[in-house]
């Protein structure tokens, strides 16, 4: 016999849906309107609950629920879509122009997107998009941008720090960078990700951790748990 649905009073449905205000809690950014719109269904819910109208009440509160989250899956798809341009990858083909420049430049490196143009202390993602204007020690093409050496200092497209200390050597990785001190090779100076003997090393081009090459042999070394 198949078993039958559970049946619940006003009251219980009511327990069960638990409502989140937008007024306490608000995970994406709203209109004014819509932020009005949604308080006013709260509102309205919370007035027919209290006086006996838990049907009413019920309705409310799911229509809020409802028209909240399908607000919300909205927005984040959208988000989805218009990812930073300094993040997404190209698919190149054989031969493709990747860049098209005209005018004075002092340096530039590769970057996932192109090309990122060097002029004087100005960084453009394809002679175009400002990655960084400002000061600088050193530089080199990062997924996301570049990163900013001055002094100790190393920083993503010169505004968020990466690592701040001590330094042999050091390459961009997917993660941040890699730091290279005496045997010890360093995720953002923090995770360790290898410590011995090497020759010569690089940080992995995916995000894998950094390659350690030993005489004949290349090996890859992972953040150690």
């Amino acid at each position: 016999m198949p078993r039958q649905s559970e049946k619940f009073t006003p009251k219980e449905e009511l327990e069960k849906l638990n409502p989140t205000p937008v007024e306490t809690k608000k995970p994406i950014e709203l209109t004014q309107k819509q932020d009005e719109h949604f308080i006013n269904l709260l509102q309205q819910a919370k007035e027919a609950e209290r006086k006996g109208d838990l049907e009413q009440a019920i309705k409310l509160y799911l229509q809020y629920k409802e028209e909240y989250q399908a607000l919300k899956e909205k927005k984040e798809g959208k988000k989805e879509k218009t990812k930073d341009k300094k993040t997404e990858e190209k698919e190149f083909k054989d031969g493709d122009l990747i860049c098209h420049y005209e005018g004075e430049w002092d340096g530039w490196r590769s970057h996932p997107q192109g090309v990122v143009i060097r002029k004087g202390d100005e960084f453009l993602l394809n002679g175009k998009d400002l990655l960084y204007k400002g000061k600088w020690d050193y530089w080199e093409s990062h997924p996301q941008g570049v990163v900013i050496r001055k002094g100790n200092e190393f920083l993503l497209n010169g505004k968020d720090l990466l690592y701040k200390g001590e330094w042999d050597n050091w390459k961009p990785h997917p993660q941040g960078l890699v730091i290279q001190k005496g045997d010890e090779f360093l995720l953002n100076g923090k995770d360790l990700l290898y410590k011995g003997e090497w020759d010569n090393w690089d940080s992995h081009p995916q995000g894998q951790g950094v390659v350690i090459q030993k005489g004949n042999n290349w090996f890859i070394y992972t953040i150690k748990k």
